[in-house]
C-alpha cells in the first residue's frame, strides 16, 4: 500500500504547497502571483494541520487511536469537519482507518520508514542540483544560519529544537530548487518521515554526526558542481538511513555509498562502520 503513496499525494498538491518561503527566495512563481491575496485554509484543513502539529509534539503518538466525540470536543469543532480532516490525513498516511476499530495515527515500521527515506534522497538530490545553479550569497548565508541554530541547539541538548531546524533545513533546499512539483512531492511524504523521526531514539544518538553531516552538504552546494552537490546529498541520507537502522546496503545503492570525496567524510563512514548493527 505504502508503494503508491506518492500517486495518492499528488491529488493533494494545493494543500501540500500552501506555504509562502517562495516569496523569500524569489521563485517566478511567486513574483507572478504577487497581486494575489492569500489562500485562505478551510475549517477541515485547519484541523489537519493541528492534529499534525499535535502528533510532532507528541500529544499524539505512532497507534493511538483517535476517537471522533474526544477529538471533536478538545479541538472545538463538528464530528462532520473532523472526519473530513481526518479524511484528508488518511490520504498522506498520517492516519489509517481500521474497520470496525476506528482511526489511528501511523505507526511506521522501519522498513517502510527506509523505503519512503530512498524516495526523499532522490528528490533532495535533485533538488540540491537544481539549488547550486541559482545558488546567491543571501541563500547561502540562510542555509548557513540554520546550520549554526541546529548546532547550538543540538549542543545545549534541546532535541525536540534541535530536530526541527534539521528539518527545515532540508526543506529549504527543496524550496530553493524552485520547483513547484518536486517540492510537492517532497511535502507529500514530509509527515510521514517526520512522524517516524519523532518517535525513534536512534537519532538522537546520531547528532554529532548530523551535524558535521551538515557541513559537508553546505561544502558541495559552495562547490558550484551540480554533480557533486547531487551525490553528496544522496550518500549523506542513504548512509544514515542504512547505517542507523542496521539494514545491509542494497546493491543498487552500493557505489554511491562506497565512495567518499574527503578525508573527513571517510572519517565519519569509519565511526559509523564501528557501531554495533542491528540484526534484521
Amino acid at each position: 500500500m505504502l508503494e503508491g503513496y506518492i500517486v495518492d499525494c499528488l491529488t493533494i498538491e494545493s494543500t501540500a504547497m500552501r506555504r509562502s518561503e517562495d516569496d523569500l527566495f524569489g521563485s517566478e512563481e511567486a513574483r507572478m502571483d504577487s497581486w494575489s491575496l492569500p489562500r485562505q485554509q478551510s475549517l477541515p484543513e485547519i484541523v489537519e494541520t493541528r492534529i499534525i502539529d499535535l502528533i510532532h509534539r507528541g500529544d499524539l503518538k505512532p497507534g493511538d487511536r483517535l476517537i471522533e466525540l474526544d477529538l471533536s470536543k478538545k479541538l472545538g469543532v463538528s464530528r462532520a469537519v473532523l472526519r473530513e480532516a481526518l479524511r484528508m490525513l488518511e490520504i498522506k498516511y498520517v492516519v489509517v482507518s481500521r474497520k470496525g476499530r476506528g482511526t489511528f495515527v501511523t505507526a511506521l515500521a522501519t522498513d517502510q520508514f527506509i523505503k519512503v527515506s530512498v524516495l526523499r534522497a532522490t528528490l533532495e538530490g535533485t533538488a540540491a542540483r537544481l539549488v547550486v545553479e541559482r545558488l546567491t550569497p543571501e541563500m547561502m548565508f540562510d542555509l548557513n544560519e540554520r546550520v549554526r541554530k541546529m548546532e547550538r541547539a543540538a549542543a545545549g541538548g534541546r532535541v525536540m529544537e534541535w530536530r526541527q531546524l534539521d528539518w527545515q533545513f532540508h526543506e529549504s533546499i527543496c524550496v530553493m530548487a524552485d520547483n513547484t512539483y518536486l517540492l510537492a512531492a517532497w511535502r507529500s511524504i514530509s509527515n510521514l518521515i517526520k512522524l517516524y523521526i519523532m518517535n525513534h531514539p536512534d537519532h538522537d544518538k546520531e547528532k554529532s554526526l548530523v551535524r558535521s553531516n551538515h557541513q559537508a552538504l553546505l561544502d558541495a552546494l559552495a562547490s558550484g558542481d551540480p554533480e557533486r552537490a547531487e551525490h553528496t546529498f544522496k550518500r549523506n541520507m542513504l548512509r544514515r538511513v542504512f547505517v542507523v537502522y542496521g539494514r545491509p546496503v542494497p546493491k543498487a545503492f552500493s557505489s554511491i555509498l562506497d565512495d567518499s570525496d574527503s578525508e573527513d567524510d571517510f572519517e565519519m563512514q569509519k565511526k559509523l562502520d564501528s557501531r554495533p548493527r542491528k540484526k534484521k
